[in-house]
């Protein structure tokens, strides 16, 4: 199939796997269809702060473990949070809700008290991308995988940095609702977890642009 002469086909599906010394490494089935005229509705973007009033969750993590008055930190939890930080990521992060920034969720001992499993944050690439859309919707895929495990955890006895643990994903299906926007803009992932039994976690993400478009969705299953 080729990009300059497709299909006139308004539905497809296709089963992609990728090898690896013989063995399946990657399935993958995707399905893509014309966008048409219809009905519209959708979920409202949740009330948080303007992404342009709130700090890079790197800048005030930095100001959060140079701090030496904050107690609920030990010196390994400072050294994980500055190894964290030193890391690259093409992704950029700020947390929408402000009481995510406490210090006594970022650190190996469990919080003080449980937590929803829900987070609200804005992400966006460190670089601007090219006008194709098949490149914001592989970045998309790649975003909807950034962060998310983690929101599973919040109402259990886990601390942010608990070696202990190696959550792994399962499953991961991205639904694009709109194909025409950008994700090298600000854009507001909510995450939510309904539930986590015999192991298995399901993440649920919802992907708004500032504006409120609800854009993308992507649902995870985890091992815990």
């Amino acid at each position: 199939m080729s990009p300059s002469s497709p299909p006139s086909y308004s539905f497809m599906c296709w089963r992609e796997v990728c090898m690896r010394c013989g063995v399946c490494a990657y399935p993958q089935v995707a399905h893509t269809h014309t966008p048409t005229e219809s009905f519209v509705h959708q979920e409202a973007v949740p009330r948080v702060p303007d992404v342009k009033e709130l700090p890079f969750t790197t800048e005030k993590l930095s100001e959060i473990v140079n701090d030496a008055s904050v107690a609920e930190l030990e010196q390994h939890d400072r050294q994980f949070i500055r190894q964290s930080i030193g890391m690259y990521t093409p992704i950029q992060h700020k947390c929408a809700s402000v009481e995510d920034l406490q210090p006594q969720y970022w650190r190996s001992q469990p919080p003080n008290e449980p937590r929803p499993p829900y987070k609200l944050v804005y992400l966006r690439l460190h670089r601007r991308l090219s006008d194709t859309p098949g490149d914001h919707h592989a970045a998309l895929a790649y975003l909807s995988d950034w962060g998310v495990l983690e929101t599973c955890l919040r109402p259990h006895p886990v601390g942010y940095y608990n070696t202990s643990l190696l959550p792994s994903s399962i499953s991961h299906s991205v639904y694009i609702h709109d194909p025409t926007v950008r994700v090298d803009d600000w854009i507001l992932c909510q995450v939510y977890s309904p539930i986590i039994r015999n192991k298995i976690a399901i993440i649920q993400c919802k992907y708004f642009t500032v504006s409120g478009v609800l854009f993308a969705s992507a649902t995870q299953e985890a091992l815990i």
